[in-house]
């Protein structure tokens, strides 16, 4: 089974759940199409340690302390993936070489991505 890993990131200007901003990056072939900051462990990688690699690949950003808060296994694309998210803090500005875009987007957005069904349920455990 594939391991992945994401990190979701409050804006610190905006803390009063649930109408945070959240910080969201494109898919690289379609910048409307946003999900939250992370991807796929490497191999003998644990979650933590994906998370922390992604959020500095993608978004140039530092994390400064990361909790796990939710996991669930999902079906994409016909392979079966664990992912874990991690409430994250981050420091640093943000800056990336990768070919997507990096903005703050609301939940709405993230529900609309490719991974909305994920993005939905993980809403839905920190509302109850």
């Amino acid at each position: 089974m594939r391991k992945s890993a994401v990190a979701l990131i409050y804006h610190k200007e905006n803390n009063k759940f649930p109408t945070e901003v959240i910080l969201g990056v494109s898919r690289k072939h379609d910048h409307n199409d946003f999900g939250l900051v992370g991807g796929k462990c490497e191999e003998g990688e644990s979650f933590e340690e994906c998370v922390r690699r992604e959020v500095k690949e993608e978004t140039g950003l530092t994390v400064t302390s990361c909790k796990e808060i939710f996991e669930l296994i999902l079906n994409h694309n016909g392979s079966e993936i664990l992912g874990k998210t991690f409430l994250c803090e981050v420091e640093g500005k943000i800056y990336t070489d990768e070919p997507h875009v990096v903005k703050w987007v609301g939940w709405d957005e993230l529900f609309d991505g490719s991974f909305g069904a994920y993005n939905k349920a993980l809403y839905n455990r920190l509302n109850n």
